[in-house]
C-alpha cells in the first residue's frame, strides 16, 4: 500500500458514517458492484466517496474481492469504539465552567454536512436554534427533521399559522412532525429533547428550543460522539412517525 492509498483510506473513514460503512459492506457481501454498494452513501458526499475509492485503487464497476469489505468493517469497528461524552450546560450569568455550554448546539448545526434531527417540547423563533436551522436549510444536501409537541405549539400568529407550520415554511425543506392524539383522544406529549448531527453526534438535554432554556434556566445535557447510538435513536424516531407523530404541512 502506497502513501496515496493510505491517505485515501483515512479520508474514507472520515467521510463515511458507521451506518454507511456497514450498509456498503452488506451490499458487497450480497454481490453488488462497488458503485451499486455506494447507494448506501448520502448523495451529498457520494461523489467524494467515488473519488476516494478510485484513489485507493478500486474499480467502481467491479465486484469486490473482499478487500473493500474488510476496510469497511474496520471502519465500522472503529466507529463503535468512538464514545466521547461531555456535559453541556446552561446556567445564568455564565456560572457553568465545566464542560460545554448549551449555546454550542448552534455550532453543531452549523457544522452539519448531511443531516440534522431534533426533538423538543416547544419550538420558538426566539431560540438561536431557529436561525441556526434556517441557515442549515439553505445548504444543499442537509436533511432536517424536527419533532415537537402539538399542544404547546398550537398558538397561531397573525396569519393563522402555528409555530410548527411556520417552521415548515421558514426552515426550507425541513420535515416537521407533531405528536398525534391517541386512542380516546388522549394527548401524547413530546418530552424527548435531543439533537443529532450527521448520524454521528447526539446531544440529549433537558433544554427546549427556547430563549429561556438557552439563557436563563439551569439545564444539563450530554453530548455523545457515538454513531451507533445516534443512528439507533434516529431509527426509533422514524418508527414512531407512523404511530405517535403526524406530519405538519406548511400553510402559505
Amino acid at each position: 500500500m502506497n502513501e496515496r492509498q493510505r491517505q485515501g483510506i483515512i479520508a474514507l473513514g472520515k467521510t463515511l458514517s458507521g451506518l454507511e460503512s456497514e450498509n456498503m459492506a452488506y451490499s458487497l457481501d450480497d454481490g453488488e458492484t462497488i458503485i451499486r454498494a455506494c447507494d448506501a452513501v448520502h448523495a451529498s458526499h457520494r461523489r467524494q466517496v467515488f473519488e476516494l475509492l478510485e484513489r485507493i485503487g478500486f474499480d467502481l464497476h467491479s465486484r469486490d474481492d473482499g478487500t473493500l469489505q474488510r476496510i469497511l468493517l474496520v471502519l465500522v469497528g472503529a466507529r463503535s469504539e468512538e464514545n466521547k461524552t461531555v456535559p453541556v450546560w446552561t446556567a445564568p450569568l455564565g456560572y457553568a465552567q465545566l464542560g460545554e455550554l448549551n449555546s454550542s448546539r448552534d455550532t453543531l448545526i452549523a457544522r452539519a454536512r448531511t443531516s440534522i434531527v431534533c426533538s423538543t417540547y416547544n419550538l420558538t423563533d426566539t431560540s438561536v436554534l431557529w436561525n441556526a436551522l434556517k441557515n442549515a436549510s439553505d445548504r444543499r444536501g442537509v436533511d432536517i427533521r424536527i419533532y415537537a409537541d402539538a399542544g404547546v405549539n398550537e398558538e397561531t400568529d397573525g396569519a393563522g399559522r402555528t409555530m410548527l407550520e411556520r417552521a415548515c415554511r421558514e426552515i426550507t425543506g425541513a420535515v416537521v412532525f407533531k405528536t398525534r392524539r391517541l386512542e380516546g383522544n388522549r394527548a401524547c406529549r413530546n418530552h424527548a429533547k435531543f439533537l443529532s448531527v450527521d448520524h454521528q453526534v447526539l446531544l440529549v438535554t433537558s433544554a427546549n428550543f427556547s430563549y429561556s432554556a438557552e439563557n436563563l434556566n439551569i439545564e444539563l445535557g450530554l453530548k455523545i460522539e457515538d454513531s451507533n447510538l445516534t443512528e439507533m435513536v434516529e431509527r426509533q424516531m422514524r418508527e414512531f412517525e407512523t404511530t405517535l407523530y403526524e406530519r405538519v404541512l406548511p400553510r402559505f
